[in-house]
């Protein structure tokens, strides 16, 4: 029998199963933090899935009206969030 899960490096594969709990937990709890600082962390061996839920929750982050930074880890990455991220944010509620 081959195997029909296969790692596909971030991109969304074309079924997510066994996060579902995981989801609703974390929609669960930005729903509840209304405003509250609120941290996750996710951990797991590499390709083990951790891409592919982060995508899942940054989703569900959206769909209930949070703003969603989606970055990479490499050199600049503070500067690219001061800059090209908060600095237009903090414009757009200044008014």
């Amino acid at each position: 029998m081959v195997n029909p899960f296969k790692p596909t490096f971030g991109r969304t594969p074309p079924l997510l199963v066994g996060r579902d709990d995981v989801i609703v937990e974390f929609a669960t709890a930005i729903e509840a933090a209304s405003g509250s600082a609120l941290a996750t962390l996710l951990v797991g061996a590499r390709g083990s899935g951790k891409t592919v839920l982060l995508n899942a929750l940054e989703d569900a982050a959206r769909s209930q009206g949070w703003i969603v930074f989606s970055e990479t880890a490499t050199p600049g990455l503070v500067d690219r969030l001061v800059h090209d991220r908060l600095g237009p944010l903090a414009d757009d509620l200044a008014g």
